[in-house]
């Protein structure tokens, strides 16, 4: 592994695994909290086109063992603490691996409550693939949705293309189905600062105040 630790405490790990691939986790920093972020797939399908992990496209899902010992490099790193807060948001799309997504938030929930330590969960996913059962799962779990909304339909779908051209509809419909599913404080979004978004920093607040956010992550 390699190890890169910015002065402010963050730290991003590369990883090679052992078919050669390479994938990414961070650790953040912030009172109270240690958020470990996770990759799901080696490669990934979603091509945006500010992003360096879609450039050879999906080479594939990452095994269970895979994404947990990301968990463990990074507390390896720590002294004596312990990752408390996970985001599934490293290299891939989440939800296009979401059954062992969902086998290591039970079993990760299970072994924290018999240790009584509080344990959350956060899913960074584009929301294409959003769907009832998924929902329901992170109801029962109290798990987080984080998304990106980079602005209006033109804005969003240049940074994020996909078949079809529908990459801003698909969002938006799953930010609405989101927010009814579990509440508009379980949804949060951020958005990709392009040349393109430069010029468009009105629109962009329009943008998230239609939707009901109160705040944007850079």
């Amino acid at each position: 592994a390699k190890k890169h630790t910015a002065p402010d405490g963050t730290m991003k790990l590369c990883l090679r695994l052992q078919d050669g691939d390479l994938i990414e986790a961070a650790l953040i920093r912030q009172a109270g909290r240690l958020t470990a972020c996770l990759s799901t797939q080696a490669g990934c399908p979603v091509r945006c086109a500010f992003c360096a992990s879609g450039r050879k496209g999906l080479h594939r899902n990452l095994a269970g063992h895979e994404i947990i010992e990301q968990v463990v490099h990074i507390n390896s790193c720590l002294d004596g603490e312990k990752v408390n807060h996970v985001v599934y948001m490293g290299i891939g799309e989440p939800l296009l691996n979401f059954r062992l997504v969902r086998y290591i938030v039970e079993r990760a929930k299970a072994i924290n409550e018999v240790k009584n330590r509080l344990l959350e969960f956060v899913i960074a996913t584009n929301l294409a693939l959003i769907d009832d059962e998924i929902l329901e799962f992170c109801r029962t779990h109290e798990i987080m949705i984080s998304t990106s909304l980079d602005g209006p339909e033109d804005l969003h779908n240049k940074n994020r293309p996909r078949p079809g051209g529908d990459s801003y509809e698909r969002t938006t419909a799953g930010i609405k189905k989101t927010q009814m599913a579990l509440g508009p404080d379980r949804v949060s979004a951020l958005m990709t600062t392009s040349e393109a978004s430069l010029g468009r920093v009105r629109d962009i607040i329009d943008e998230y105040i239609r939707y009901g956010f109160d705040g944007i992550f850079l």
